[in-house]
């Protein structure tokens, strides 16, 4: 994070660290005593544990280093922060029992050792939540932040310059150093790093040797960012070729297994939501008779997969003159074509549970990009049209995170990319679980 305080973070962090585990070791031995409903072991007192503390504080923090819980580079969201403490929790606890073991005087209460983990595992992600917040609080008002000298063409470098600017948790401030006609010029470089003095230094394309020897003479943390096309839908790999670091771009694998898997699931779930929901689909669909004339349901062209269209089913939501309007992209707020009924499904995404019906004949799958109309398709750029290498979802990660209603399709693209890229049948079960809590509570849902 703010690399200009790293010593002194990491520092804080460790002494944080062991005040947390020995008082996380105390409060376990006190559960473990007096929390217990059934005793069958007895357990050692605590002045007998005690001793072994300076281990146990050792064990946790060798095991908190070694799942890179020191390592201050940028700022952590809180579950990301459980995930990685839980697992340093758990090295410090193998680690100790190993060290236990070999002293053979410890006679280790298992439900205990257990309490201390949960304990300093949660401690741990809260001392570091509070301490980015902390941070944050001073970065964001121009205080320890450290000098990024950001060198390559004048379009790429600022927009880097905006990136690090909107994210001030990363305690950096960014330092252009602008290209002419597309190249650093050497004769400043030494100027500017005298000037500046940042903390490292970000090559957007071939430094020069006379720039990297300048950073090297000082000691400067180097960073290269070559100039590649968007490479959100492949894994990087750094790999040797021909005696050179080469970086090697592989697209993600469509593995016969996960497809097969990916729609067994899709065919089981939408055929059991189809039967669950059916007395629900009965009282939408005399809703919808009662409040307007027309059919239930409405069908509408849209694009699957590699660019296929199919025709997706909804519940009617607009009248039937509104099909003969002319074609807009967005449905906005108050739009006359809304029946009142269809207000009401639209609010609570009600209108796209026959979509399960798509799923079911293999058209869509229960999670993955929201489908778009050929409207949409042909204004899409070619960093775009990736949206279109897996089957459209009823559900998706730009819906689950608010992205919905009128925001833009690369807003929407970076969210399916991400899903793309780490989907499994796990991702699947966790977004169809946040959509059906939270999809109906979004304010951009209309």
């Amino acid at each position: 994070m703010l690399a200009h305080h790293r010593k002194v973070v990491t520092v804080v962090l460790i002494l944080g660290d062991a005040v947390l585990i020995g008082a996380g070791f105390i409060a376990a031995h006190w559960m473990r005593a007096h929390l217990l409903i059934f005793e069958y072991r007895a357990l050692q007192p605590l002045t007998n544990c005690l001793p072994f503390l300076p281990l146990v504080i050792f064990s946790w923090i060798v095991g908190y280093a070694a799942a890179g819980l020191y390592n201050i580079d940028r700022p952590r969201p809180l579950r990301e922060l459980l995930s990685i403490t839980a697992f340093g929790s758990g090295l410090g606890l193998v680690l100790f029992l190993a060290l236990a073991f070999m002293l053979r005087e410890f006679r280790a209460s298992r439900l205990m050792l257990i309490h201390c983990w949960v304990i300093a595992a949660f401690a741990a992600a809260i001392l570091r939540a509070v301490l980015q917040a902390a941070l944050l609080f001073s970065a964001r008002r121009g205080r320890g932040l450290t000098d990024v000298l950001i060198v390559g063409p004048s379009t790429t470098v600022e927009s880097l310059c905006g990136w690090i600017q909107a994210r001030p948790g990363w305690g950096l401030r960014a330092v252009p150093f602008s290209a002419k006609n597309g190249t650093p010029q050497t004769e400043s470089f030494e100027e500017a790093i005298s000037r500046h003095r940042p903390g490292e230094v970000v090559f957007m394309g071939k430094p020069s040797e006379k720039m990297l020897a300048s950073c090297r003479r000082r000691g400067l943390k180097l960073r290269f960012l070559p100039d590649l096309p968007p490479v959100s839908l492949l894994r990087v790999n750094l790999e040797s070729f021909a005696g050179l670091p080469a970086l090697c771009l592989r697209e993600l694998p469509s593995a016969a297994g996960h497809c097969f898997l990916k729609r067994a699931i899709d065919v089981v779930l939408s055929a059991a939501f189809l039967i669950m929901l059916s007395p629900l689909f009965l009282i939408i669909a005399l809703l919808i008779k009662l409040d307007s004339a027309g059919p239930v349901f409405f069908r509408q062209i849209r694009i699957g997969r590699d660019g296929r269209p199919f025709r997706l089913l909804k519940f009617r939501s607009m009248t039937v003159d509104a099909a003969k309007a002319p074609p807009v992209k967005v449905t906005g707020r108050a739009d006359p074509r809304v029946t009142r009924a269809g207000a009401w499904l639209r609010r609570l995404s009600l209108d796209e549970l026959p979509q399960l019906f798509n799923v079911l004949k293999g058209e869509m799958s229960l999670v993955g990009p929201r489908p778009e109309t050929p409207l949409y398709v042909d204004q899409y750029s070619s960093w775009n049209r990736l949206r279109l290498l897996v089957k459209p979802g009823l559900a998706g990660l730009a819906q689950a995170n608010g992205v919905r209603g009128n925001t833009t399709i690369d807003e929407k693209t970076h969210y399916d990319l991400a899903y793309i890229e780490s989907q499994s049948p796990a991702v699947d079960l966790a977004l169809l679980v946040k959509t059906v809590l939270t999809l109906p509570l979004h304010r951009e849902a209309y």
